[in-house]
């Protein structure tokens, strides 16, 4: 079976990666020197594995997809700020926790998360999230610094994932710049 793919090469990649993208790409990076014959072969052996990834990926149903790189981290990040700042402002008015500076990151494997310095650090990505899960992120970092029982009292003592938030009065706006997802999350598979 024949694989059409797309070839990166890179001087730091050390080995052969193969991804499949749910879109439907497939993208192999390979070391710059490595030659291309080489690559076909390793794509070749691999068929049945981009076979089945790609049938896995056409059987699910489409998910949203939020937009990542320099053009999304541009286009959100003041949107993000706006809203972080905003909720951040709503809930230590009945918290009363104190942070030293917020920033917005393009993190691609958190949410956010804070310094030992008290600085909280949030995803762009976060003014794409539903409402109450943008709160929850918020709330659980504006707590962390301080310990683990102001966390367990806000949040009950049940698993954090499940239990209710304890929310102030809503007097704040959930989104003040409400924000639709453009793309979808992209699940990749790789080999």
């Amino acid at each position: 079976m024949a694989i059409s793919y797309t070839l990166k090469t890179s001087t730091r990649a050390r080995r052969l990666r193969l991804a499949v993208h749910a879109d439907g790409r497939v993208v192999v990076t390979a070391p710059a020197l490595m030659s291309r014959s080489f690559v076909d072969s390793f794509v070749e052996q691999r068929s049945g594995w981009v076979a089945d990834a790609l049938a896995r990926f056409r059987r699910r149903a489409p998910k949203t997809i939020i937009e990542a790189g320099p053009n999304a981290f541009a286009k959100y990040k003041s949107q993000a700020r706006s809203l972080v700042l905003a909720r951040l402002n709503h809930f230590n008015a009945f918290y009363n926790f104190r942070f030293k500076k917020v920033f917005i990151k393009n993190q691609k494997a958190r949410w956010a998360s804070c310094s030992k310095k008290g600085n909280l650090n949030f995803s762009f990505k976060i003014a794409l999230l539903p409402a109450d899960l943008a709160d929850y992120i918020i709330v659980h970092e504006l707590c962390h610094p301080f310990s683990d029982e102001p966390l367990k009292s806000l949040l009950g003592a049940g698993r954090p994932h499940s239990a209710p938030l304890a929310h102030p009065p809503p007097s704040a706006p959930l989104h003040p710049h409400p924000l639709t997802p453009t793309t979808t999350y992209q699940q990749t598979g790789v080999c």
